[in-house]
């Protein structure tokens, strides 16, 4: 479908559940940047994630006209040592399927993942985002968000974890080079600038 104006109107913002995995996994692959990381074939370690997270809340933008899932974002809560034990949050995995892009569906999700992260006790929402996905940035920006840190990653294969999880030794490899990001952080209103960017907001 064409984007238009007041779609996200028509959507229905709920918390993902167990048989959403099909349709999550489908926009998980929609917006990497690397195809191919997900496995559609194998849905229960999602399915399994979504029943048993707690410290994760994932949330589904439902289309009552396509019957699935068209958008999605998963907002961790976690304790900090700083700021007195306070909470923080993060955004993670915010997708939205290419047909409904432009119609407001991220900005809605976006709204959401905040309202909790406030209703959590939150006094910081941030979230990570690659530094190839520019018009990420600046749609994170226009909705309050500020680049606020830089920030770097690396990522292990399963046979990596595997040795690992067997006591093995598994050493930073030049392999997880490239995999920086730009992080954004909003202290729930301020964001830095990285290899990772973070945009932040404080909360008011």
């Amino acid at each position: 479908m064409e984007a238009e104006e007041g779609v996200a109107a028509r959507m229905v913002i709920r918390d993902a559940e167990p048989a959403d995995a099909a349709a999550l996994v489908a926009l998980l692959e929609h917006g990497a940047l690397e195809p191919g990381k997900e496995d559609a074939g194998d849905l229960a370690p999602y399915a399994e994630a979504l029943a048993r997270s707690r410290a994760a809340q994932t949330t589904a933008c439902w289309s009552p006209t396509s019957g699935s899932s068209v958008g999605m974002c998963q907002l961790i809560v976690f304790r900090h040592l700083q700021h007195h034990g306070g909470r923080c949050a993060e955004i993670e995995s915010m997708h939205v399927h290419p047909d409904y892009r432009s119609g407001g569906i991220g900005a809605l999700l976006v709204e959401a993942a905040v309202g909790a992260a406030r209703e959590a006790g939150c006094y910081r929402i941030q979230l990570t985002s690659n530094v190839e996905r520019t018009d990420a940035h600046r749609f994170y920006e226009r909705l309050g968000f500020v680049p606020s840190h830089r920030g770097s990653s690396c990522c292990w294969s399963r046979l990596q974890i595997e040795r690992a999880l067997l006591g093995e030794v598994v050493p930073v490899g030049r392999s997880c080079e490239g995999n920086h990001r730009v992080s954004n952080q909003s202290a729930l209103g301020n964001v830095s600038r990285a290899v990772h960017q973070r945009h932040i907001w404080p909360c008011g």
